[in-house]
């Protein structure tokens, strides 16, 4: 009996893979189409976690942004930084790693980066520097994901949207409420919870799709909406 239902978990497995794999291939089959057919031009998402990474990855696009395998915390230090994106970028990032598990830095003694997928600060800093270098002002998207987990309140989603910024920029705030939805935030379901998560999440067990996959980034990121 144990050895049937091995068999059967194991058949499943591959029909789960394979199912993934087409989901996948189809799904950004046509973000990738609509970048390299120029619908798309060459963009650099400011991000307050990796949701911003994975969307360029998706898109077959250049990680042009320094907001890559990283997340800020708490969020109102996230909200300064954009609003003095220029000067913030200008900054050094001071290492105020202590004893975490992971680097972090701090910019200004406002603004602190926690680099979560980076083993040394040094290695954190240089991948930051480099993609900083190669962002794109002329198509700068600015999101942020409400997470309670990274201390985000509503202040710092009205600060956002309603912050002047000192260079032009799409923006949109992913908000766990359909009642906070307006012209730059977007509600999205996690898992029906009063708390919004990661967004990089699989929501499908036969497919691929993500949390992210609600929103259409596509027309976000053409200027649709």
């Amino acid at each position: 009996m144990d050895i049937i239902g091995k068999i059967r978990r194991g058949i499943k497995g591959i029909f789960v893979s394979y199912s993934r794999k087409v989901f996948v291939y189809f799904r950004y089959r046509q973000w990738k189409k609509a970048y390299k057919n120029g619908m798309i031009k060459p963009f650099t998402i400011i991000s307050n976690n990796c949701v911003g990474g994975v969307i360029h990855h998706h898109f077959g696009a250049r990680l042009d942004t320094p907001t890559v395998n990283l997340f800020f915390k708490p969020m109102s230090g996230y909200v300064y930084f954009v609003s003095h994106l220029k000067e913030c970028l200008d900054c050094d990032i001071e290492d105020v790693t202590g004893d975490s598990p992971y680097p972090i830095g701090s910019i200004k003694g406002k603004v602190f980066i926690h680099f979560l997928h980076y083993h040394t600060f040094s290695e954190a800093v240089n991948a930051w520097n480099r993609r900083k270098m190669r962002m794109h002002w002329d198509n700068l998207f600015v999101i942020m994901t409400e997470r309670y987990a990274d201390m985000c309140t509503d202040e710092d989603i009205k600060k956002l949207i309603k912050e002047p910024l000192e260079y032009p920029a799409k923006r949109m705030v992913f908000v766990n409420e359909k009642e906070k939805e307006g012209p730059f935030s977007t509600y999205i379901d996690y898992h029906n919870s009063p708390a919004l998560g990661d967004m990089t999440t699989r929501i499908g067990m036969w497919t691929d799709k993500r949390v992210f996959d609600q929103f259409d980034w596509v027309k976000f990121l053409s200027h649709e909406i």
